[in-house]
């Protein structure tokens, strides 16, 4: 059981930092990950948003060596989440399945849950 309630929606926060919810929705295209639970501390997932924004969609790298990069902390750190949403975006933008595909595991679906 979750210790704190996941926030999916901007009605759970207060009117006040509303704006920032629209924020990461306009920027994400949804409510979802880590800043369901960021929200719980709004001023800390606005700045969290606006740093993720500046490194994700902002940065002079070629969008796919990003997403590369994405992908190899997500899988040395074992962040399924970030692993999963990164693939996909990788797939969408034509990295080759082979360069997507973990090589130096024997386990080659991505990063696992730990215990």
């Amino acid at each position: 059981m979750a210790r704190l309630t996941p926030i999916t929606s901007k009605n759970q926060v207060a009117a006040k930092d509303q704006a920032i919810v629209d924020g990461i929705v306009k920027s994400r295209g949804a409510l979802q990950g880590p800043f369901t639970m960021f929200l719980h501390c709004p001023e800390l997932a606005g700045r969290v948003a606006h740093l993720g924004a500046f490194v994700r969609f902002e940065g002079s790298l070629d969008m796919r060596v990003r997403v590369l990069a994405a992908m190899t902390v997500a899988r040395e750190l074992d962040a399924v989440y970030v692993w999963g949403a990164q693939t996909g975006q990788a797939r969408k933008l034509g990295v080759p399945e082979g360069t997507i595909t973990p090589s130096s595991s024997s386990d080659s679906t991505g990063p696992t849950r730990r215990a």
